[in-house]
């Protein structure tokens, strides 16, 4: 469960699991940036992970008329959410998130089960 303040960034990470952010309370932004970008080499995700240093806005860093040098070069998607909103975030997807009000969202991770040797497909 996330509880937020107006105002407040989670900045540019990624997680190992695939991910539902449910929103229910409040306005937020996530920045989203698929792993194509990132995965390209070393260097360039280097680039990217120095954002999460950075202090700012998402609009300031990301979306305004003149984003960071660095996050310009990337594909973003963006996503408003709003209660009963929910976010599908795939593993190894960056993402940075802000507040513009007070917030409470519930996350929550999975992943597939491993395959079972009982099982084949055809």
């Amino acid at each position: 469960l996330w509880a937020t303040s107006a105002g407040l960034r989670t900045s540019l990470h990624s997680d190992e699991d695939d991910g539902f952010l449910i929103h229910l309370s409040g306005s937020k932004t996530a920045v989203l940036i698929p792993p194509e970008e990132s995965d390209q080499d070393p260097q360039r995700l280097e680039e990217l992970m120095a954002l999460r240093w950075r202090s700012g806005t998402l609009e300031d860093l990301y979306l305004g008329d003149a984003p960071a040098p660095i996050a310009g070069a990337y594909t973003r998607l963006v996503a408003k959410l709003e209660p009963g909103d929910v976010l599908y975030i795939p593993k190894r997807w960056l993402h940075d998130v802000e507040s513009q009000t007070a917030t409470l969202s519930l996350a929550l991770r999975f992943r597939p089960p491993p395959a079972s040797p009982h099982c084949r497909g055809k």
